[in-house]
């Protein structure tokens, strides 16, 4: 929640450094069970998204993805330590809402190039991700 740009927000506030606490428990097919969380031992980098708002967009550089950090074995090398924090003081919960999944896909009814922006229009107002193909030099704005 540290919404600073200069794009359309609500709040232009700051809820203080992103932190996580994590308690997650694994079922395996065998019936075994793995609690993992959070704690000193893990490790972080920053990552290809600089911004990231519901009503802002997000800011993806792809050129700082970090090649298989979410396979194992991985050696973090140049990864650094993570700070502790205390908690909110309030008890934790589970996420109680169902996952977000695709509903339908949408194809765009009009596409209108104007003042050096391409306008996509889907005909309706939803929430969503494009899915895009786009060819460029590294670093261009998409």
């Amino acid at each position: 929640y540290n919404n600073v740009g200069n794009r359309y927000q609500k709040w232009t506030g700051s809820s203080g450094p992103r932190t996580l606490t994590l308690q997650m428990t694994l079922r395996y097919e065998d019936g075994s069970m793995e609690i993992v969380s959070s704690n000193s031992s893990w490790q972080a980098h920053d990552g290809p998204i600089s911004f990231n708002s519901i009503y802002g967009g997000e800011d993806h550089d792809a050129r700082l993805e970090v090649i298989g950090w979410d396979c194992s074995p991985f050696q973090g090398t140049g990864w650094g330590s993570v700070s502790l924090h205390r908690g909110p003081g309030c008890s934790v919960r589970p996420q109680l809402q169902p996952p977000v999944k695709i509903r339908e896909t949408l194809q765009p009814t009009h596409i209108k190039d104007y003042n050096n922006t391409r306008i996509v229009d889907f005909g309706t107002e939803f929430s969503g991700w494009p899915v895009i193909v786009v060819q460029g030099r590294a670093g261009a704005s998409v």
